[in-house]
């Protein structure tokens, strides 16, 4: 069957706010943009709501101590041009946002509330009014649709298509199951990260990381890919809320983390930060605590409210509401959490300018690596996603105005048969598929790794490899899924063999055989097409 074609002059993969900030900024420059996005969501739909941003004229804050905070955090993996760029730009970008209709709490003078999150020395996090990332998604997503951005909702994309050395497109699947092409000048990567890859995670389902390689096969390398950032606290029960953030911001207002002896054992694993710690340090308190046997009934700790006043736990804690309705009051009961992979601090190598390494490409938020080295601060995704998101969709779209649009261009996938009918018995394998990766990545490259651990996974990931590659199947829908698991799998092994090279614990790596930071290890791990 001959594809769906469409043409445009910038294209954005990916629906989240980074994806949708690029978007407007290229329409705002003048360009016609398709924004493609896959089904299962994204992260700014189910974020906390958090913005790290340095207020001017806040007498105890400063560009300077936001980047010294994040190198200290990131240690000397962080790209520091597009941490400063970050860190500078982040007022201007809560700015844009308030004007586009985004409300944050402020303070009975109407200046805006300052919480702390975990790693920050000051309190610099602005949380949106509701206390839910949600909403500021939909406010970004209605003023999207009202510039003309059009929208290519549950698309799936499987390739980039290049062109005389310039990424011209991409391909895939449309909302309906049928082969899609489009023509672009230029292309946005803002597909998010991979959390959602693993077992245990905070994130939406969709977040499973095909933008890595995607941009791998297109030519572009990756680096950091072995920094998984662990939520330390997301709620353990009831069954309903599992997963469900217990922010940074309630330990900023002083919530205590306890083990199952009641004991606030943060003290041992950071004596200055304690329970404000940042969240690589905490993850592995948590995971040495269970397992030194002081951890929960459900295998993490406890995170102690019961002192903090109702306005203050109310603002700083997203979910509250939701946990006393479930019979779970934190003004008055113990707050059972357990870590589960919330970021990805690596990707795709980037410029202060968005550019990767292939003309015609940009990549911007999750997908990105650099800008968080080893570890990320807490509340820096949102505004991560807001600053790099209007400075990649203005770029390509300027761009755009100089590049002839593409001409000829093919796409050289799988003979297309849309009324084949599926293969159940390949449709158990690639659902199966998935799941084992989830598996072997929380199992082998979770929180604490070993060399051991890590080599049984990579086994694990040849053999499932070598499975998906015997599946035939002439329909298209599953072609598509096959060469998307394929990615994973791909993408999967990558994470664990830069976990296997980094022989030494670093930021959200840690190494039980290897427990010590290594001075000579301290330089990103690259990652290419040739690994």
């Amino acid at each position: 069957m001959t594809p769906v074609k469409l043409e445009t002059d910038v294209l954005v993969l990916g629906g989240g706010s980074g994806g949708l900030c690029a978007a407007m900024a290229a329409r705002e420059a003048g360009a016609r943009v398709v924004l493609a996005y896959k089904a299962g969501g994204n992260a700014t739909a189910v974020a906390a709501g958090g913005y790290a941003v340095v207020l001017p004229g806040a007498a105890d804050d400063s560009v300077d101590c936001l980047v010294a905070d994040a190198l200290r955090s990131g240690t000397e993996l962080v790209d520091q041009p597009l941490l400063r760029r970050l860190a500078e730009r982040s007022w201007p970008a809560i700015e844009r946002v308030t004007e586009w209709g985004v409300e944050f709490y402020r303070n009975e003078d109407g200046s805006y509330r300052r919480f702390r999150s975990g790693g920050h020395s000051a309190p610099r996090s602005l949380r949106c009014a509701s206390g839910r990332g949600s909403d500021s998604y939909g406010v970004l997503f209605r003023r999207a649709g009202a510039e003309g951005v059009t929208m290519l909702k549950n698309t799936l994309i499987t390739q980039l298509l290049l062109k005389d050395g310039r990424v011209r497109g991409a391909a895939g699947m449309d909302g309906e199951g049928k082969p899609l092409m489009i023509a672009a000048r230029t292309v946005v990567l803002a597909t998010g990260g991979m959390a959602a890859l693993y077992e245990h995670t905070t994130t939406a389902p969709g977040l499973t990381g095909e933008g890595y390689i995607l941009a791998l096969e297109a030519g572009c390398r990756l680096r950091d890919m072995e920094f998984i950032q662990f939520m330390p606290t997301t709620l353990a029960a009831p069954p309903g809320l599992k997963g469900k953030l217990v922010n940074d911001t309630l330990r900023g207002e002083g919530a205590y983390i306890l083990n199952r002896e009641g004991e606030r054992f943060m003290e041992r694993y950071d004596p200055v930060l304690k329970d404000v710690a940042a969240r690589d340090i905490l993850s592995a308190a948590i995971a040495r605590e269970v397992a030194a046997g002081r951890g929960s009934p459900m295998g993490g700790v406890y995170v102690d409210a019961r002192h903090i006043p109702e306005k203050a736990l109310l603002q700083s804690f997203g979910a509250c509401k939701a946990l006393r309705a479930a019979g779970i009051d934190p003004s008055r009961d113990l707050i059972e959490v357990v870590p589960a992979a919330h970021f990805s601090c690596g990707g795709v190598i980037i410029d202060v300018d968005c550019h990767t390494d292939v003309p015609g490409l940009y990549a911007v938020g999750e997908v990105a690596g650099g800008i968080h080295g080893a570890n990320r601060l807490g509340a820096t995704a949102l505004t991560e996603n807001v600053v790099f998101g209007q400075i990649a969709g203005q770029l390509a779209a300027e761009e755009a105005k100089k590049t002839p649009a593409p001409a000829g261009l093919t796409w050289d996938a799988p003979e297309r048969c849309t009324d084949c009918p599926p293969d159940p018995e390949t449709e158990a394998m690639l659902t199966g598929s998935e799941k084992s990766i989830r598996h072997i990545l929380w199992q082998y490259g979770g929180i604490l790794r070993d060399a051991q651990g890590l080599t049984q996974g990579l086994v694990e990931l040849g053999y499932l490899d070598r499975q998906l590659a015997e599946l035939t199947t002439p329909n298209f829908v599953q072609q598509q899924e096959k060469r998307r698991l394929t990615q994973l799998v791909y993408l999967a092994s990558l994470v664990l063999q830069a976990a296997l090279r980094r022989t030494e614990s670093r930021g959200c790596h840690t190494r039980t055989d290897f427990p010590d930071t290594d001075p000579e290890q301290g330089k990103s791990i690259i990652l290419s097409l040739k690994d």
